[in-house]
């Protein structure tokens, strides 16, 4: 019989939801430091990298890389910029100070694996869950 408790299902929703929270993830994830370097870009008030924006003012914005790589090429103003290393990493982290220093910090992580990115925890929260859910 199933535990039609409301206050239950929502008691276990909310902690599946709460261990997708990005600092959740960020804490599990496993990931090597591979390199850090710097540039510069003082004639924009932000940059993009990945298609993501990074702002001036912005500190330790994560942007993960669509593949293991050893460079990005990223937007300054209207000018095309490239940032190199020398291992394959997949995630950078990015401090851009107010006076145009950028600071990469690169790592490689490991894959999060799963179906569609979803990890094993989830999968494990998802099936006690349900197994909650049927056994009460």
């Amino acid at each position: 019989m199933a535990n039609s408790n409301p206050a239950f299902v929502v008691a276990v929703v909310a902690a599946f939801l709460c261990s997708l929270h990005p600092i959740a993830v960020m804490a599990a994830s496993n990931c090597e430091l591979v390199d850090s370097t710097s540039d510069k870009c003082r004639s924009a008030d932000f940059i993009t990298v990945a298609d993501e924006r990074v702002t001036k003012g912005d500190s330790n914005k994560i942007i993960r890389l669509p593949a293991l790589q050893k460079e990005v090429q990223w937007v300054c103003g209207s000018s095309l910029e490239r940032t190199a290393w020398g291992k394959p990493a997949n995630e950078l982290r990015v401090n851009y100070d107010s006076d145009g220093t950028i600071e990469w910090i690169v790592y490689k992580c490991a894959n999060s694996g799963g179906i569609h990115g979803v990890s094993f925890i989830h999968l494990v929260l998802a099936v006690l869950v349900v197994y909650l859910t049927v056994v009460y």
